[in-house]
């Protein structure tokens, strides 16, 4: 009871501290004269607060699920989240974000959230147990790179590269009938994009991702079970709460659709990469805690 109620505790200030961080980035741009981008459908002041701690909840709970489960320092633990998070969820997602709007300057969103990221990183990485291990995370970096038969390691590399854009793809295409009156028609401020387009930016989007997701797999102290689930809600979180988190109001039809075709390419995805790579980046030097 007593680890439930530390655990709730820390996801609660994660949230505030994620809110509180989207808040004051946004205040200070502002005050340095920068225009933000803002959806026709982003919601009012006066309800944005409410979508804006929802996001944050939903983010929180991921990325604490996620990081606990990691060895290393506290320093080791804020740099690697930071990482994932700027990279996977202010770079990544916003750059998806931007092609799906006609709304210009779309990409300053990675400006905005750079400030509430480092933030979360920092108090995160307070939160957390320091797990330490026997040999330095650089050690283990060159294990993965020196251990592994070159030509096994770089095939499957690129078949992690180039499955996330073709698991994209192909649930895309399924949703598709159910969601292109919505950008073509119901919702003001998106666009639906040109198919190359969607593959470019999903294939830019899973380089990044697999940049960030081996690190964490070096450092992975938990069972294969967990790792796919823990990397399959987050990336499925990052994606499905970032226009929550924004506060850009979506028709109800659109969020569940899409909701559950993220679902299941996140979490297809999650199994592919950690089949592929999980067992090159496992090093039994460090201590299994």
């Amino acid at each position: 009871m007593k680890e439930i109620l530390k655990k709730s505790g820390s996801i609660l200030l994660l949230t505030i501290i994620l809110a509180s961080g989207l808040v004051i980035s946004r205040i200070i741009l502002y005050k340095l004269g920068v225009v933000l981008p803002r959806m026709p459908q982003q919601a009012s002041e006066s309800t944005a607060i409410y979508y804006l701690l929802l996001g944050s909840l939903l983010l929180s709970s991921a990325f604490y699920f996620l990081f606990s489960n990691i060895a290393g320092s506290r320093l080791t633990k804020f740099f690697v989240s930071f990482v994932f998070i700027f990279i996977g969820f202010g770079v990544g997602v916003t750059i998806e974000s931007a092609i799906y709007s006609n709304v210009g300057s779309y990409n300053l969103m990675i400006i905005v959230l750079f400030f509430p990221v480092l933030l979360f990183s920092f108090v995160i990485s307070m939160l957390l147990d320091s797990k330490k291990s026997m040999i330095s995370f650089k050690q283990n970096l060159h294990h993965f790179f020196t251990a592994n038969k070159k030509q096994k390691l770089y095939m499957r590399l690129l078949l992690t590269i180039i499955s996330f854009p073709i698991i994209y793809f192909i649930f895309g295409l399924i949703a598709s009938p159910f969601v292109t009156i919505y950008y073509d028609e119901l919702v003001k401020g998106l666009d639906l994009p040109q198919p190359g387009t969607i593959i470019l930016i999903q294939f830019v989007r899973s380089i990044f991702y697999l940049l960030i997701t081996i690190p964490l797999m070096m450092l992975w102290r938990s069972s294969r079970k967990k790792l796919i689930f823990a990397l399959g809600i987050t990336h499925f979180v990052m994606v499905f709460a970032y226009d929550i988190y924004l506060a850009i109001q979506m028709p109800l039809q659109l969020l569940l659709i899409h909701g559950i075709e993220i679902l299941a390419d996140s979490f297809i995805y999650a199994w592919i990469i950690v089949k592929l790579l999980y067992p090159l980046t496992r090093n039994e030097n460090f201590i299994n805690d």
